[in-house]
């Protein structure tokens, strides 16, 4: 477009040139006769036509370049935008898979509880149910197993540790006329990393039924 307008401005010029001196050319020894001042105004007149038109030319020029350089500027913006939300993207993507190394990692290192029940008898005491709590999980650290409200002689249990595929066993004495018990058992553990556990268990000792509906993790401190 450029180039265009600059043949296109020394097409006209030469043109304009040439009408010129086909009027004045056949009169050009009377110049030397003319005064300084009216010799300027002589060429003030021959190329003030040719200086305008090169000055709309060059003012066209400046806006076909100002607009070359927007576009130029606006592609360079959106390639930033693709470049961004791609980068947002492989960051919500890395951010994603440590997350779910870390899901993984903890899953790993948790404990997972099964509580079930053995066998029950009655004598004049009560009832004596046997229970069993099996690890099917990572090794779980200090296990403290809490029964709320306390049911009979199932109060609290303390382990310093129940490894992995580890059975223990409990055993729960109910006193006549209060075997339809039911209540809360919550068993507080740290896997081996210290990051400490607070799983929530249903129970109901006439049922022998456990059944867990909570689970929290706590990286410090005691859980609450």
């Amino acid at each position: 477009m450029g180039s265009r307008r600059t043949w296109f401005g020394v097409f006209v010029s030469a043109a304009y040139l040439l009408w010129v001196w086909s009027l004045i050319g056949s009169r050009f020894t009377t110049l030397g006769a003319l005064d300084l001042n009216e010799l300027g105004d002589f060429f003030a007149g021959i190329f003030g036509p040719l200086a305008f038109l090169w000055l709309v030319l060059g003012y066209l020029q400046q806006g076909a370049e100002l607009r070359l350089q927007a576009t130029e500027l606006k592609n360079s913006v959106e390639q930033q935008k693709v470049m961004a939300e791609a980068t947002r993207m492989q960051v919500d993507n890395q951010l994603k898979e440590l997350e779910e190394a870390r899901s993984r990692e903890a899953l790993a290192y948790k404990a997972k509880f099964a509580i079930e029940a053995r066998h029950k008898m009655t004598s004049s005491e009560g009832v004596r149910s046997k229970f069993r709590i099996t690890n099917l999980g990572g090794d779980a650290l200090h296990v403290s197993i809490i029964a709320s409200p306390i049911a009979g002689s199932l109060n609290s249990m303390n382990f310093a540790l129940i490894r992995r595929d580890e059975v223990r066993e409990f055993e729960v004495l109910i006193e006549p006329g209060a075997e339809d018990i039911t209540g809360q058992l919550i068993i507080l553990y740290q896997d081996v990393r210290h990051l400490r556990y607070q799983v929530l268990y249903y129970f109901d000792v006439e049922q022998g039924r456990f059944s867990k509906f909570l689970e929290t993790a706590h990286s410090n401190g005691s859980p609450g």
